[in-house]
């Protein structure tokens, strides 16, 4: 992880392929900084926002616990937020917020970006949240434009398998 947005991959559906890019991210130094422009200046250079047939998710990870990003110039992310065919998800990997105090503001800040056409997914865990990494991976995989709304995930359903207080409860 740089100081820069970096592609690890082009855009990909296998996910064995997409998973051993992740697991081969590691860490390269300590930065004290991180350029969002240059996320949204990557997107721009390979992604086609003009075309209407093609929706891409973006799926950003981020593993800084202390450093909040640099704020974004208002026309690049109108440009790429404010596109209908495109959404961002974001998976934020801190360290313990005791330790770290800034980790509630480094998360907002990414919230922060969300659009208002398609809205994105958001998670946040500690670095030892493997189930939870895992369960937010499972979630990312359905079509963005499909998976409805991330707040009414935890809503009570009632459904022929009774009551539960999740759709999780289902499944487990």
């Amino acid at each position: 992880m740089k100081d820069k947005a970096e592609m690890n991959m082009f855009f990909e559906d296998d996910q064995l392929l997409i998973s051993e890019a992740i697991e081969r991210l590691e860490a390269t130094h300590y930065y004290d900084k991180f350029d969002t422009e240059s996320l949204f200046n990557l997107i721009e250079r390979n992604v086609d926002l003009s075309d209407k047939s093609l929706f891409t998710q973006v799926i950003v990870l981020y593993g800084r616990s202390e450093t909040i990003p640099s704020l974004v110039e208002e026309d690049t992310y109108n440009r790429v937020r404010c596109s209908p065919n495109l959404t961002m998800d974001f998976v934020y990997i801190h360290q313990s917020p005791k330790h770290i105090p800034r980790c509630q503001q480094v998360f907002n800040f990414w919230c922060s970006l969300d659009s208002t056409k398609v809205k994105g997914w958001y998670y946040e865990f500690g670095h030892l949240g493997k189930s939870s990494f895992t369960r937010a991976m499972v979630q990312l995989i359905a079509h963005p434009l499909q998976r409805g709304d991330q707040m009414k995930m935890k809503m009570p359903i009632v459904s022929f398998y009774g009551d539960h207080s999740s759709v999780f409860d289902i499944i487990e």
